[in-house]
């Protein structure tokens, strides 16, 4: 096991790629910058998913947060894909805090 990272987390690289929303683009330029999903100019890319990071089954290029990939069609029989369950933290004015 490694240490932790400044979230406290461990071991969260190599488990899956992560499926993403956002088409294939070359590069990062023109993303948004606000979080939200890059689906613009996604011409022909029909049911396929782009992805990011690196699976079990990756080499050590890939194996990191800032890559990505062509995912495959949309099913459930893709190997080494998968979801990350992300939750917003609660802001002060949800008055969780």
């Amino acid at each position: 096991m490694y240490l932790a990272n400044r979230f406290g987390l461990h071991d969260m690289m190599g488990n899956v790629a992560e499926w993403v929303a956002d088409c294939q683009h070359p590069d990062y330029r023109g993303a948004p910058n606000d979080g939200s999903a890059w689906r613009n100019n996604c011409e022909g890319e029909g049911d396929y998913f782009s992805t990011r990071g690196g699976s079990f089954a990756s080499s050590r290029k890939v194996l990191r947060s800032a890559a990505r990939g062509h995912g495959g069609r949309t099913n459930a029989s893709s190997l080494g894909e998968g979801f990350r369950i992300v939750r917003r933290p609660p802001t002060l004015s949800s008055g969780l805090v």
